[in-house]
């Protein structure tokens, strides 16, 4: 099991937290593909068995590299500037990024919620999700993954306190509203 936030971590120092979407998969994306067009270049064209294979590996190598190529060129990230108390995220693919900037008041908070993820061998696993919450939009960016609930309240008190917002556990049947900087 992988846990893949939308926006991961990236940069985190006294005066900026920087979560970003992971380019790199894309480029993972891209040489799997390229190697499975390889293995059906391989096959030769001897037999019209072969020459299927060979059409089918190439087909599927080549949506495999338009998927890698997407997630090279696309953009999603959130730039928390702790001084000047403001945010902005660039998303969308590259050349055609859109830029919005705005106040940290714009948040209604940090969110924590958990889900169920298949695990090895059918098992069940507990996936701790930390997200950030904007009045403006009615979904939540995912930007940490925990296995462990005690490493995910930790991380989310000590994010709360940092960047000064409130925390929403959607971990219990009602809704809990921790105030602001996470302090009861």
């Amino acid at each position: 099991m992988i846990l893949a936030p939308e926006a991961p971590l990236k940069k985190e120092t006294s005066t900026e937290i920087i979560f970003a979407h992971r380019f790199f998969v894309g480029w993972f994306y891209l040489c799997i593909g390229a190697g499975i067009i390889f293995i059906g270049l391989k096959q030769g064209f001897e037999k019209i068995i072969n020459y299927i294979i060979c059409i089918g590996m190439g087909s599927f190598g080549s949506t495999i590299i338009i998927v890698g190529f997407l997630g090279i060129l696309k953009r999603f990230e959130i730039s928390i500037n702790l001084l000047s108390r403001t945010y902005v995220v660039r998303k969308g693919y590259w050349p055609r990024i859109s830029i919005k900037k705005g106040s940290l008041s714009d948040l209604n908070g940090l969110i924590l919620n958990t889900r169920i993820d298949s695990g090895a061998a059918n098992s069940s696993v507990l996936v701790w999700t930390i997200s950030l919450e904007f009045k403006n939009s009615n979904k939540p960016v995912s930007i940490m993954e925990y296995l462990k609930e005690a490493e995910a309240y930790q991380r989310l008190e000590s994010l709360a306190k940092k960047i000064n917002l409130p925390i929403h556990d959607r971990t219990i049947k009602n809704e809990f509203v921790m105030p602001i900087g996470g302090q009861e």
